[in-house]
């Protein structure tokens, strides 16, 4: 007897795609002086040596697709405690965490979300994104992950995502792009505004490209993507390829001698999520678009305190009367 394949979708028929790298929104920079090293965001995307060939060393935009049509497989959400050398210490999405407790060993319980768990308020937790993504351009033959923790580059993702899904009719190899565009947003525990370049995800293709697309399907690859499984994003320990840049220190010698500034209280997370969502609502250009952000956020707003809610609501009325204005 004879066999060449085994029948049925079991995994011996799964289509894997491994990882070919990850595109960061960031260097490590190191002091001159201190010689201490800390992250420091770009306005550009980090990319490998071989997106770098094609687009150049400082992209700010790339053409990009997704594999399949399995969304928990492109984009992961999931709330985060780190420990030292980027060892992950509790994970969890809001109804179930696993912790790693002292031995070691990882337990189950109840993720309460940050907002109401003493542990992630003694040890710091965020919320964090991985977007699995094909750069066609490169190779079809892996994806590369894009990892953030911003409120707004989780938004415009989702959102680019479902306009895709709403114009093509499918988010599979369909034509799309990463952005990363400038930003002014409050920065935490201070009243400055700071310029910040968080990711979009957009869909382009001509009008006549979305309709021919979805009157002829075979244009792009049908259910056969169903099959392929995506790697697990890295989100555990230390990644030794991060660009490191020596940073001049540029502060004056003699403000070694001032007294210094008592520091901010820190913020609680409610507070930084409501100025991450503040700052999303005044970027709206237009009373539609503050809408639909405005319907985008209702979930997160829900979670809100009742300060944090209020205030987030001032700032979104604030911005529908600034843009009647503007408009009339």
């Amino acid at each position: 007897m004879r066999f060449s394949r085994i029948k049925g979708d079991g995994p011996q028929n799964i289509v894997r795609l491994p990882r070919l790298g990850k595109i960061r929104l960031g260097i490590k920079a190191t002091s001159e002086k201190s010689g201490k090293e800390y992250p420091k965001e770009t306005s550009y995307f980090v990319c490998p040596p071989e997106v770098q060939a094609k687009f150049g060393p400082k992209p700010e935009r790339l053409p990009v697709m997704l594999a399949t049509e399995n969304d928990e497989q492109n984009y992961r959400q999931y709330y985060a405690v780190y420990g030292g050398n980027q060892r992950l210490k509790c994970q969890g999405d809001g109804e179930t965490a696993e912790r790693r407790n002292e031995k070691g060993e990882i337990e189950k319980m109840e993720c309460p979300t940050p907002e109401h768990c003493e542990y992630a308020k003694a040890n710091v937790c965020r919320a964090r994104f991985d977007l699995m993504v094909v750069l066609p351009d490169v190779s079809v033959g892996g994806v590369y992950q894009l990892s953030s923790g911003s409120i707004n580059t989780d938004i415009d993702i989702r959102s680019g995502i479902e306009m895709a899904r709403s114009l093509y009719g499918r988010i599979s190899w369909v034509p799309m792009e990463i952005v990363r565009e400038a930003r002014k947003m409050p920065e935490p525990g201070t009243t400055k505004m700071n310029t910040h370049y968080p990711v979009k995800l957009l869909p382009i293709g001509s009008l006549e490209v979305v309709m021919s697309v979805r009157k002829d399907p075979m244009l792009i690859p049908t259910g056969e993507t169903a099959k392929y499984l995506l790697p697990e994003p890295v989100i555990e320990g230390p990644e030794v390829d991060t660009p490191t840049e020596l940073i001049e220190d540029d502060a004056p010698k003699e403000a070694a001698n001032k007294t210094p500034k008592p520091e901010a209280p820190a913020l609680t997370q409610a507070q930084n999520q409501a100025l991450d969502m503040m700052a999303y609502l005044e970027g709206a250009e237009s009373v539609s678009a503050l809408e639909n952000i405005w319907k985008s956020l209702l979930p997160k707003i829900a979670k809100l305190s009742g300060p944090e809610r209020v205030d987030v609501q001032k700032a979104h009325d604030k911005r529908v009367t600034a843009l009647k204005q503007n408009r009339s």
